[in-house]
């Protein structure tokens, strides 16, 4: 049975607003890291309900860090994943006093942090450069022999978005080839991820798989 759904093409960039007196569960929201002395002090700013927002500057490769919240290691998020690149969106869920995150691979520069409460989980949006825009992307996984058949090749659309038709099996597995100024590299989810239910939008800031759970194999976009 062929079923046409949701794997809405690939959104590279993301963008997000700002505003202010909104409500929080939390006083205050931090992210000590291994770069700034592991510092509690929060430094976010509530900018939408159970939303907060602060920049960061990077220099070091790679950084370990957590969120905190109310100046205290009390309440913390981590989820023991390592984040390969930048933007990425909707990270998460992250885990109420999880294994420390860790960003590996990122360009030094100031990137801009969003932290949502419900569920815990963050957007990292670099403010100091612009990623060099892909000139190839391919959806790849076992269907296609990791990409060495041309099954799967995507078309830019429109800025940062692109898009393909595809035949995957049930229970399929996949993740995203791009190139960058010659060189391919795998993008896919920082943690092995299930897709249990479709239209999906993940965050391809990982190299890991995006997995279909209990979906019927068929002809997806």
């Amino acid at each position: 049975m062929n079923m046409k759904s949701g794997i809405v093409g690939l959104a590279l960039w993301g963008a997000v607003g700002s505003a202010s007196a909104f409500t929080s569960s939390y006083s205050g929201l931090a992210m000590p890291s291994s770069e700034n002395g592991w510092n509690t002090a929060p430094d976010f700013t509530l900018v939408a309900d159970y939303t907060w927002q602060t920049q960061v500057a990077f220099s070091t490769n790679p950084v370990q860090f957590k969120f905190t919240a109310n100046n205290s290691w009390d309440i913390n998020w981590g989820g023991g994943f390592t984040l390969l690149r930048a933007p990425a969106k909707d990270v998460g869920p992250l885990v109420r006093s999880g294994d420390n995150l860790v960003l590996g691979g990122l360009s030094a520069g100031i990137y801009r942090v969003t932290f949502r409460e419900n569920p815990a989980s963050f957007d990292l949006t670099p403010l100091s450069f612009t990623p060099p825009a892909p000139s190839a992307v391919q959806v790849v996984g076992a269907f296609n022999n990791e990409g060495r058949t041309p099954a799967g090749e995507m078309t830019n659309t429109s800025t940062h978005v692109w898009k393909t038709t595809v035949e995957l099996p049930g229970n399929a597995d996949m993740a995203f080839l791009i190139t960058q100024a010659g060189n391919s590299e795998r993008w896919g989810a920082p943690l092995p991820a299930s897709i249990t239910a479709l239209p999906f939008t993940g965050s391809p800031s990982g190299a890991n798989n995006y997995i279909f759970q209990g979906i019927y194999g068929g002809t997806f976009e």
